[in-house]
């Protein structure tokens, strides 16, 4: 296996990459049960450049260090202010209510790089220094990320519905904890 990689990403660069980080959403939410559209893709493209100017923006990408399709995966995402939460997710939870949170937005690793830590990685890097007390992102409640997310410590706490997306599971972390358990060990 060839090495990667692990850098932040500013929104520069994001500007100036933005085909190449379309070509990598195209490739995985084409797949099934995303079965995403061309026009899905381009959209995707249009939002990343918008969300890099947010607050609290953050974009964390794998890279081979040599070699063709340089970019392996990447995982970005935006602060949520304490007032704000998933659009069509009905009420938030109390447990979140009044705290700021930190949405992953978008979470991608090229196939042939899926079980081999990558994606543990971004999730971990681009959460990593969070000031947030709570992590909230959407994920298809059929996807192979499903499982892997709970296994990862995130609980669903709501179901949000798109005419786009059908139904997705709005899942949180809370945010710190592996520092306070590193500590006490």
């Amino acid at each position: 296996m060839t090495s990667y990689a692990l850098r932040s990403v500013g929104a520069d660069e994001i500007a100036a990459r933005a085909a190449e980080f379309r070509s990598l959403y195209a490739c995985v939410y084409g797949e099934p049960p995303y079965n995403e559209t061309q026009e899905q893709a381009d959209e995707f493209a249009d939002h990343l450049v918008e969300d890099a100017a947010a607050p609290g923006f953050s974009f964390v990408v794998a890279e081979r260090e040599a070699g063709s399709d340089s970019i392996i995966g990447f995982a970005y995402g935006k602060a949520f202010s304490a007032d704000r939460w998933w659009r069509n997710a009905g009420e938030e939870p109390s447990l979140t209510r009044g705290a700021a949170k930190f949405a992953v937005m978008e979470f991608a690793v090229r196939p042939g790089w899926r079980r081999q830590g990558v994606g543990r990685a971004l999730l971990s890097e681009v959460l990593s220094g969070r000031t947030e007390p709570f992590a909230t992102l959407c994920a298809n409640p059929t996807a192979p990320a499903r499982s892997i997310y709970r296994s990862w410590g995130w609980e669903q706490v709501a179901v949000s519905y798109t005419p786009r997306l059908g139904s997705m599971d709005v899942l949180i972390k809370r945010l710190g904890q592996e520092r306070v358990d590193a500590d006490q060990a």
